[in-house]
């Protein structure tokens, strides 16, 4: 299961982001707010955090909401992904390349 602090110490620890800042969790306890902006259970609650990469801000979020899948999807299923396991990867920081910018 995704956990916003451990996604934040591994872009941290591994890769040498910086965090810039973590906040809520954030909910619309009087109305629908959060399915109407986000897509997500009228009950859920969201956290957020901004991590530094170089130039680069990198969003993390957590949702937390009733009745949620836990059960990760599959790589070719609708919001699957290829992740790494923290536990296999390289603890060296990772190297950073600068962004392509085209020529004018």
């Amino acid at each position: 299961m995704p956990d916003l602090h451990q996604a934040i110490a591994f872009f941290v620890e591994h890769v040498g982001g910086e965090l810039v800042f973590l906040d809520g969790p954030f909910a619309d306890d009087e109305g629908d707010g959060m399915t109407r902006r986000l897509n997500v259970h009228p009950e859920a609650t969201c956290t957020l955090a901004m991590v530094r990469l170089g130039r680069i801000n990198l969003e993390l979020f957590e949702y937390n909401a009733p009745e949620r899948s836990t059960t990760q999807p599959r790589n070719s299923d609708i919001g699957g992904t290829i992740s790494p396991s923290m536990s296999t990867m390289s603890t060296r920081p990772a190297r950073i390349c600068r962004p392509f910018r085209a020529s004018r």
